[in-house]
C-alpha cells in the first residue's frame, strides 16, 4: 500500500503542475478568504455565456470538481472553522453531480452529447478518487473518499455495471481497513472501522461470489486487529 500511497502523492504532485494557473488561482482565494464571493461571481458568468445546455453541463461539473478540490485543502488546514466551509463545498459538488446526471437527457442532448456528459461525469469521480486514494477509515476526510464510489454508483444507470461499482466499493473499503490496520495499533479505532464495515454491508454467509474477496479481506484484519 505504501507504493499506492506513493503514486497518489506523485498524481496529486503531477496535477498541480499541470494546473499551475489553477494553482494560482486558488491561492488565498477559498472560501474563508473575504474575495472568495468574486470567484463565486465569475463561475455564474461563465455558466450564464456557456450557451448550449451541453457545455453548461460541462461548466457545472468542472466548476463543481474545483470546488471539490477547494474542499479537500480546507480539510488538510488547520482552521477551526474549515469543516463547515469544506462541507458546504462538498455539498455543491455532490448536488452538481447528481443533478447533472438526472437531467442528461431532459434537454434535447444528442446521444453523442449524452455520452460525452457522462464521460465527464465518470472522470470528475475517477480524478477524486484518485486524489483520495491514500486517504484512510480513520480520517475525517474518508467520507469524501466513499461519497465519488457513491455518486459513482448513482450514477451508473445499467444493473450489470453497478453491481460491479458496489463490489469495487466494497472490495476498496476493505482494502482499506487491512492498510489501516498495518498503519496503527489502537485497537479501538481498528475495531470501530471493523464494526461500520459489518454495518453497512451484508457480511453473512448468502453474500454473492463475487463480495467474497472483500469479506476475506475484512476477515484478515480482524484477525490482525486480534493480534
Amino acid at each position: 500500500m505504501k507504493d499506492n500511497a506513493l503514486l497518489d502523492e506523485q498524481h496529486v504532485e503531477q496535477v498541480i503542475k499541470e494546473e499551475e494557473a489553477y494553482k494560482q488561482a486558488v491561492a488565498g482565494m477559498l472560501p474563508d478568504n473575504p474575495l472568495y464571493a468574486l470567484k463565486n461571481i465569475k463561475d455564474k458568468v461563465v455558466l450564464g455565456v456557456s450557451g448550449d445546455q451541453f457545455r453548461k453541463f460541462i461548466a457545472e461539473l468542472e466548476i463543481a470538481s474545483r470546488k471539490m478540490i477547494e474542499a479537500n485543502i480546507l480539510f488538510r488546514q488547520d482552521k477551526e472553522d474549515k469543516e463547515d466551509k469544506a462541507l458546504e463545498l462538498v455539498q455543491t459538488f455532490k448536488n452538481t453531480v447528481k443533478s447533472v446526471g438526472l437531467q442528461i437527457d431532459q434537454h434535447g442532448l444528442t446521444n453523442e452529447e449524452q455520452v460525452k456528459i457522462k464521460n465527464k461525469i465518470g472522470e470528475v469521480l475517477d480524478f477524486h478518487k484518485r486524489l483520495l486514494g491514500s486517504i484512510l477509515p480513520d480520517s475525517e476526510m474518508y467520507d469524501l473518499k466513499e461519497l465519488m464510489y457513491e455518486l459513482e454508483i448513482e450514477s451508473t444507470l445499467d444493473y450489470e455495471e453497478k453491481k460491479i461499482k458496489e463490489t469495487e466499493y466494497k472490495k476498496r473499503f476493505a482494502t482499506d481497513i487491512l492498510d489501516l490496520t498495518k498503519e496503527t495499533d489502537d485497537k479501538e479505532v481498528i475495531n470501530q472501522v471493523l464494526e461500520d464495515y459489518q454495518v453497512r454491508f451484508d457480511t453473512g454467509s448468502d453474500v454473492e461470489a463475487e463480495d467474497k474477496d472483500a469479506n476475506s479481506k475484512v476477515s484478515d484484519a480482524l484477525i490482525a486487529s486480534a493480534e
